[in-house]
């Protein structure tokens, strides 16, 4: 995995000089700052891909805005926007740690959107949305969710789902096992207007 370090921090810097600062009397639509930022291989064009996430504006609930910038122009080209999801990662109020959503890029090209609750209450959860960009879409190629309640031993259960492949790993309790079920072509615009479901077999 290819680590941001200073470039991807100027980049993210330099996107949020053009987004509106969040404030009481900004406009509903406003966008918050760069919470999170990561530089990796997405779209296989002439360099790095920047994938952003945008806090939400102050006093909403909506969830954290995804923005992914690509370099269509060829080396040393600027980085121009590919794709926005408005509401694509929930994350807690204030800053929590624990409860942050945050983004990264895999060797294999794939773009992960992280979020859970790791700080607040008994219900415990990590999700991690895995993305790969098909035919110009971007696309949610893998599901993944655990869960655990503090005050229950043995309580954790948890979920894998490869979309591309079909392959499910449930763990609960009991154990864990294995199944399939078919392959989905599930654009990553319409999970989230879907209200971003759980899309394991069962749930």
């Amino acid at each position: 995995m290819k680590k941001c370090r200073y470039l991807c921090a100027l980049s993210a810097l330099a996107y949020s000089l053009f987004a509106v600062p969040t404030g009481a009397n900004e406009p509903e639509n406003s966008l918050g700052l760069v919470s999170a930022a990561a530089m990796g291989r997405f779209t296989g064009g002439y360099g790095d891909d920047l994938a952003l996430l945008l806090e939400p504006p102050s006093g909403s609930d909506a969830g954290y805005t995804l923005v992914i910038l690509a370099d269509a122009a060829g080396p040393g080209g600027s980085l121009g926007e590919i794709a926005r999801f408005e509401g694509a990662a929930w994350g807690g109020v204030g800053d929590v740690y624990g409860n942050r959503p945050s983004v990264a890029f895999t060797d294999a090209g794939s773009l992960q959107l992280r979020s859970g609750n790791e700080a607040v209450g008994r219900h415990r959860w990590s999700q991690t949305i895995t993305l790969v960009w098909r035919e110009d879409t971007v696309m949610l190629a893998g599901y993944t969710i655990f869960e655990r309640d503090t005050l229950r031993e043995n309580s954790e259960k948890g979920c894998d789902i490869n979309l591309l492949t079909g392959r499910v790993e449930k763990t609960n309790e009991s154990g864990t096992a294995v199944t399939e079920v078919s392959t989905r072509q599930l654009p990553f615009a319409q999970w989230v207007a879907e209200g971003r479901p759980g899309i394991c077999p069962g749930n």
